[in-house]
């Protein structure tokens, strides 16, 4: 007859089978229920410090001024050129301080514009739920 084949099982998380890195791992998606939909699964970071470290931060660092204003506790910031249609010269933004996984972004009287996932991606679902915030 023979014997069994040895094997070992080890424990390994995600990022050890995948090769993520926790800078992309917001790129991970995962099913919704057994529904085919999918959902982004967005990671969160520390401060904007660590945010500057990510792709999009890299991209935008350049193109933002941080203000004296705080909201919330955060810091806010000022887009100083055109990023893309939903950054444009004169708005602010900042970290939610709350989930720190998305920033709120307002136009230059105030008025909410936008919520972005932090890769700059457009969260409506947060978006709703901000609508009528006034950044002072």
């Amino acid at each position: 007859m023979g014997t069994m084949p040895a094997f070992s099982v080890e424990s390994k998380t995600l990022r050890d089978v995948m090769h993520f890195s926790s800078k992309h791992t917001d790129d991970v998606a995962r099913g919704v229920g057994g529904s085919g939909k999918a959902e982004r699964v967005t990671q969160a970071v520390n401060n904007m410090s660590e945010f500057f470290e990510t792709d999009f931060g890299k991209k935008i660092v350049g193109s933002l001024r941080k203000t004296k204003k705080k909201y919330d506790g955060q810091s806010v910031y000022e887009v100083m050129k055109k990023i893309d249609r939903n950054l444009r010269k004169g708005d602010y933004l900042y970290l939610d301080g709350l989930h720190m996984d998305h920033f709120e972004v307002f136009d230059k009287r105030g008025n909410l514009k936008s919520v972005l996932n932090l890769d700059g991606t457009l969260n409506t679902d947060k978006l709703l739920k901000a609508k009528g915030r006034k950044l002072h």
